[in-house]
Protein backbone atom coordinates (compact mmCIF):
# COMPACT_ATOMS: atom_id res chain seq x y z
CA UNK A 1 0.00 0.00 0.00
CA UNK A 2 1.58 3.37 -0.90
CA UNK A 3 2.23 5.96 1.90
CA UNK A 4 -1.04 7.54 2.99
CA UNK A 5 -2.99 4.71 1.03
CA UNK A 6 -6.42 3.41 2.34
CA UNK A 7 -6.90 -0.28 1.87
CA UNK A 8 -10.66 0.34 2.68
CA UNK A 9 -12.91 -1.47 5.23
CA UNK A 10 -14.02 -4.64 4.81
CA UNK A 11 -15.07 -7.64 6.70
CA UNK A 12 -14.05 -11.18 6.98
CA UNK A 13 -16.97 -13.18 7.86
CA UNK A 14 -15.64 -16.82 7.08
CA UNK A 15 -11.40 -16.05 7.28
CA UNK A 16 -9.43 -15.34 9.78
CA UNK A 17 -6.76 -12.86 9.09
CA UNK A 18 -3.36 -11.59 10.19
CA UNK A 19 -1.15 -8.77 9.39
CA UNK A 20 2.61 -8.66 9.56
CA UNK A 21 4.23 -4.87 9.12
CA UNK A 22 7.26 -5.07 7.31
CA UNK A 23 8.00 -1.36 7.02
CA UNK A 24 6.21 1.67 8.26
CA UNK A 25 2.84 2.16 10.55
CA UNK A 26 -0.26 1.37 9.81
CA UNK A 27 -3.55 2.16 11.62
CA UNK A 28 -5.99 -0.81 12.04
CA UNK A 29 -9.69 -0.18 13.51
CA UNK A 30 -11.26 -4.03 14.53
CA UNK A 31 -14.53 -3.67 15.69
CA UNK A 32 -14.71 -1.49 18.63
CA UNK A 33 -10.49 -1.75 19.09
CA UNK A 34 -8.07 -0.13 17.22
CA UNK A 35 -4.35 0.04 17.03
CA UNK A 36 -0.71 1.25 14.93
CA UNK A 37 1.40 -1.79 13.64
CA UNK A 38 4.61 -1.01 13.80
CA UNK A 39 7.11 -2.56 12.16
CA UNK A 40 8.06 -6.00 12.85
CA UNK A 41 4.78 -6.84 14.85
CA UNK A 42 2.14 -9.01 14.05
CA UNK A 43 -1.74 -8.71 15.01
Amino acid sequence: MPPGGDGGLHVQADDDESMHMLEGELDVAIGENSFVLKPSETR
